[in-house]
């Protein structure tokens, strides 16, 4: 995730800091700790849901990750639901609970990734609607909990394809999700693995309180992100405490949405410039009516936030068609932008970068500089979803390059690493 500090602007129009200032999120080593089961008592536990067998579970040898366990129905009405365990050499490094079309088989499959999560962590409280629901009141408190951060995951933190992480009893419970076709669980030891309230925009100029309701909000605990909050006054120069008010009404942690709130708070903060919340008043802009207004606005509040630092508000208009509503800064390129977004960390925007020089796109092509970006992206890749993705990636790119080649983009990709870990 890219966490950056504003203010400075590079020749070309585009914040410096999209090149000279550091994210803050550091890189970590990607060694992974062992889970504090083994995979064969993760097996059972997946065939205590009825979806899979134990007999269902197959090794396999990837060429990008190593061996894994991969279990599937084998019935040919079997529900779409598979179950991925990463064995290191140490052990069971990482579970993986895909469930496709998640709404149907829904409460198997909410007990089959519950049953994983009984092995490792003791969930808070599920969700209140959640557990009054008559449809899922016979359902395990780990599968009511379950399916409250699913129905998160898919709400937003702050858009339904963002991923979420909450860390329990030093377990990370990574969500991510593409309604409504996919959703994904991972479970991994805990290395402060980060989403978009993790660590924060700027978590060094954050005050005490914000700092500990977003521990609150990694542990789910929103109430207590409210009182810590509204304990600080709410102050209106502090736009990091009305951004997070903002997201607890806009995703309904506090009850009802209220996007008429929500949107209240982004505003304070975002006439501060204050990114993400400039960049969730334009994603709200999505609900507009008519493309006059819906382009009218979004454009403006998207290039405030890219001023501002966001990377996704960078990202965002590398792709933007030019026209009425938004030209870029004389001199810019898309590719400059997903250049700046990518400095930025955004793991996005650096796939997409080693994808443009691979093929040439917007940029002469540059096999060295595609097998270094994507090098970086593995780097910046967490456990979940893109695990496997980054390394395959990195392996494609890799293929055609001389030896020689293949060093001069590592030392390359060192360099990048150096300059965004700070």
């Amino acid at each position: 995730m890219g966490h950056s500090r504003g203010g400075f602007r590079s020749p070309w129009g585009i914040p410096a800091l999209a090149v000279l200032l550091v994210a803050l999120a550091p890189h970590r080593a990607r060694a992974l700790e062992p889970l504090p089961v083994p995979a064969e008592i993760a097996i059972a536990a997946a065939a205590e849901s009825g979806l899979l067998a134990e007999t269902d579970f197959a090794a396999v040898d990837d060429p990008f990750v190593g061996p894994l366990r991969v279990g599937r129905p084998s019935s040919a009405d079997g529900a779409a639901v598979s179950v991925l365990l990463f064995e290191g050499e140490d052990g069971l490094e990482q579970i993986q609970v895909v469930l496709q079309k998640p709404w149907g088989d829904l409460v198997p499959k909410m007990e089959l990734a519950g049953a994983m999560l009984r092995l490792l962590v003791e969930v808070p409280d599920p969700n209140p609607d959640v557990a009054a629901n008559p449809s899922f009141a016979a359902m395990s408190r780990e599968a009511q909990w379950v399916l409250g951060l699913l129905s998160e995951s898919w709400a937003g933190w702050p858009g339904s394809a963002t991923r979420q992480v909450r860390a329990l009893d030093g377990i990370a419970v990574i969500a991510e999700g593409n309604p409504p076709d996919s959703w994904v669980l991972t479970l991994v030891v805990d290395e402060d693995y980060g989403d978009d309230n993790w660590p924060g925009f700027d978590p060094a100029n954050e005050s005490p309180e914000v700092a500990e309701a977003r521990l609150a909000v990694r542990a789910g605990d929103y109430r207590r992100v409210h009182e810590l909050l509204r304990a600080a006054g709410i102050p209106e120069d502090d736009p990091a405490t009305l951004t997070l008010l903002g997201d607890l009404h806009r995703f309904a942690r506090l009850g009802p949405v209220d996007q008429q709130t929500a949107a209240d708070y982004y505003l304070r903060a975002g006439r501060m410039k204050y990114a993400p919340a400039v960049y969730a008043l334009a994603v709200m802009s999505n609900a507009g009516f008519g493309v006059l207004t819906l382009d009218g606005l979004r454009f403006p509040l998207l290039e405030t936030a890219a001023e501002s630092g966001s990377a996704d508000a960078l990202f965002v208009l590398s792709a933007a068609q030019e026209g009425v509503f938004y030209q870029r800064p004389e001199g810019v390129e898309p590719i400059d932008q997903v250049e700046a977004a990518a400095r930025l960390d955004l793991l996005a925007a650096q796939v997409d970068l080693a994808n443009r020089y691979a093929a040439g796109d917007g940029t002469e092509a540059d096999p060295v500089a595609a097998y270094a970006w994507a090098l970086v992206a593995v780097d910046n890749t967490d456990p979940g979803v893109d695990w496997i993705r980054s390394r395959e990636l990195a392996a494609r790119y890799r293929k055609p390059l001389s030896t020689q080649e293949a060093t001069r983009a590592r030392d390359l990709a060192d360099g990048i690493i150096a300059e965004i870990g700070g």
